[in-house]
């Protein structure tokens, strides 16, 4: 996935592959939703998930765990619909997912 690599370059085939993932999902849950001044939803996970990895260095771990939440907290995804495609998701990013759900509801 092309924007992957240019936005995320500084990590492996497999941490690139692992964001991937996690923003096709955020791409088909967030689809049709717009921000208040009418972009697309998913440009707040990718720059938040840019933030994460450029400007504080967290691994690729995190940017997914970034789309992932938004996916479940604005998208149609959720745990239970998710199941399938979360099963290829490793289990410390799901519970990173988990932790920023419940700091949101905060």
């Amino acid at each position: 996935m092309d924007v992957i690599r240019q936005r995320f370059p500084q990590f492996d085939e497999a941490g690139q592959a692992l964001i991937g993932k996690a923003y096709k999902i955020a791409e088909a849950a967030l689809e049709g939703i717009k921000r208040e001044n009418g972009r697309p939803f998913l440009d707040h996970p990718m720059r938040t998930a840019l933030i994460a990895t450029d400007e504080i260095g967290l691994p690729a771990e995190c940017a997914a765990a970034v789309f992932l939440h938004e996916a479940m907290r604005m998208g149609h995804a959720s745990t239970g619909s998710a199941t399938g495609v979360l099963s290829e998701i490793p289990e410390d990013v799901k519970l990173m997912v988990e932790g920023l759900n419940k700091i949101s509801t905060i």
